[in-house]
């Protein structure tokens, strides 16, 4: 169940990346021009999502342990 999770979490976002490119091109949005733009802003997002993508990368690495899966309960004391 955990690597289910785990491939469904990866379509939805590569899907929702892949709508959102094909509705700026059909709207008539020139990509090749965000290109810069989109580069400064990734630098930056990097800059103040490292904490958020680390647990990310920590979650994917726990569900690929399968030490725990989908539904159990975590307590921190």
């Amino acid at each position: 169940p955990s690597i289910r999770v785990l491939v469904g979490k990866v379509a939805k976002i590569g899907l929702v990346l892949v709508a959102g490119a094909v509705a700026l091109s059909a709207v008539g949005v020139d990509l090749t021009a965000l290109t810069v733009f989109s580069g400064a802003i990734g630098v930056g997002l990097a800059f103040g999502l490292q904490k958020v993508v680390s647990n990310f990368v920590s979650g994917v690495i726990i569900l690929l342990d399968k030490s725990i899966k989908p539904g159990d309960t975590i307590s921190l004391e």
